[in-house]
């Protein structure tokens, strides 16, 4: 399947590898399904979407910091929600008013004209 060029890693070499060899070993088995059916029904637009590496960053992030509660906006398909679910602790809370972690991933379609600080 051919997947978007998205993602952190901009080597094609070095990329197959790590997603090889690391990636989608460890990547959890609905997570590839929401991978799979994001690229069939929406097609390019899927590049909109958090990539495979991205997203196990993310759950890694999610681990080291252990939040109880978190917000995400922008969810396009849910990869990253999903991501970041799988990795909150069982006693984590998503209805509450102040947060210990958030992921803004809103706007896509302006990612490219905005400037860094």
């Amino acid at each position: 399947m051919d997947l978007p060029h998205k993602g952190i890693l901009q080597s094609p070499a070095l990329t197959q590898y790590i997603y090889g060899t690391s990636v989608y070993p460890r990547e959890h088995e609905q997570l590839k399904k929401i991978w799979e059916a994001t690229i069939v029904k929406y097609g390019n637009l899927a590049e909109t979407t958090v990539p495979v590496d991205e997203g196990r960053f993310l759950s890694l992030f999610m681990e080291i910091l252990n939040p109880k509660r978190m917000l995400e906006i922008g969810v396009f398909t849910g990869y990253s929600l999903f991501s970041t679910a799988l990795a909150m602790p069982n006693d984590g809370l998503q209805d509450e008013k102040l947060f210990d972690f958030a992921f803004v991933d809103a706007n896509k379609t302006s990612y490219n004209n905005t400037t860094s600080c």
